[in-house]
């Protein structure tokens, strides 16, 4: 390969000859922070083709190893999907009407089986607004009783 034809390959690659560094980059990777070493003969002469295809390589690899790192983080996120409306509840201050009262009758259940009792600064510390436990916490409080099966009073317990 002649060395018009090398750096026509080079431009049409994508690759860049740093002549002060003696190394190439390659200009479709945008951190700039990756460089390459020519492949040379005994000499040190640059051997054209096999320093092409190596440069060729050296991209293949790089692109594949973006490739499962973003999968692996495709894999997280749809996890993340999968658990976080298990492990975090929605948002309680936006919740209004039979939705805010089905929701704080859960939680009065939940925090009752778990501690004994609930305090109306745990029920704020979940997320419930002062105004909607006002409104909502006596509504909340029977279907909690009716939805209790051990004990009929266990939202009674609850000092909301």
């Amino acid at each position: 390969m002649r060395p018009a034809e090398f750096r026509a390959a080079l431009q049409e690659s994508g690759f860049t000859y740093l002549k002060q560094l003696e190394r190439f980059v390659d200009r479709r990777d945008m951190t700039g922070r990756r460089s390459y070493l020519p492949v040379t003969d005994e000499r040190g002469r640059i051997q054209r083709r096999a320093t092409l295809a190596a440069l060729k390589a050296w991209r293949a690899e790089r692109e594949a190893s973006l490739a499962a790192k973003a999968a692996i983080e495709q894999q997280r996120i749809a996890l993340a999907e999968r658990l976080a409306p298990k492990a975090m509840p929605g948002c309680r201050a936006d919740l209004t009407d039979a939705d805010a009262v089905a929701q704080l009758a859960d939680d009065y259940l939940t925090r009752t089986a778990a501690a004994g009792s609930i305090e109306f600064k745990a029920l704020i510390q979940m997320g419930w607004s002062a105004a909607q436990l006002r409104e909502h916490g006596d509504a909340a409080r029977t279907l909690a009783d009716r939805k209790a099966t051990t004990s009929p009073t266990v939202a009674s317990k609850c000092h909301a």
